[in-house]
């Protein structure tokens, strides 16, 4: 039995979410064929995240079942801070059954989903609100 007051509770504030949050889904169970290039696509893409979003955002990556080498440099990232939150599946749940799991997990008031290899570009975040300041009782914004 534990004794005395948890440490947690002195002080110690929950995390509070940014207002805006971006998730991305990435399955590689292989580093072959097709595969092959997939973590270097992934790392454009993130690079493209944190360079062109010009708000704080949190940035959660759901590993959809990918091999042990990028579980591990999934990992990596989130250490180097790169990563916000990394959930990290067993099994390839197929999209639809991770997007409920990437729905289900961000609390932002704001959630941007991109395809793992999907490239962020200059302004993209400015052309999202000025569509919603335009629309406010829209539901989604949708970019290409």
């Amino acid at each position: 039995m534990r004794k005395g007051q948890n440490p947690a509770k002195a002080g110690n504030k929950a995390y509070k979410p940014k207002r805006l949050g971006i998730a991305t889904l990435v399955y590689i169970p292989i580093q072959e064929g097709y595969f092959a290039q997939s973590l270097g696509i992934f790392k454009a893409h993130l690079t493209s995240v944190w360079k062109y979003t010009d708000e704080e955002f949190d940035y959660l990556v759901f590993d959809n079942g990918s091999c042990p080498e990028i579980k591990y440099e999934l990992l990596t990232l989130q250490e180097k801070g790169l990563i916000t939150t990394l959930i990290s599946s067993i099994n390839n749940l197929g999209k639809t059954g991770a997007l409920n799991e990437i729905l289900a997990a961000m609390q932002n008031e704001w959630i941007c989903y991109a395809d793992s290899d999907m490239l962020f570009r200059p302004g993209w975040l400015e052309a999202c609100w000025k569509i919603n300041s335009s629309f406010p009782d829209i539901g989604m914004i949708g970019a290409q």
